[in-house]
């Protein structure tokens, strides 16, 4: 759970450094990034196991 957050973290800070937006701004946009990427994740892997490995 720590490494995800780090990451997190890291995606915010990048936020804020390049879009001009409060840190809530940033903190929401960075967890929607992760959040896609986490779903896109989700839906690889049931195409894996449904194509059979």
């Amino acid at each position: 759970m720590a490494y995800i957050m780090k990451d997190l973290y890291k995606i915010h800070e990048r936020y804020l450094e390049t879009q001009n937006c409060t840190e809530l701004d940033a903190l929401v946009m960075a967890e929607d990034m992760f959040l896609n990427q986490l779903e896109d994740i989700s839906k690889r892997f049931q195409l894996y196991v449904k194509n059979g490995f």
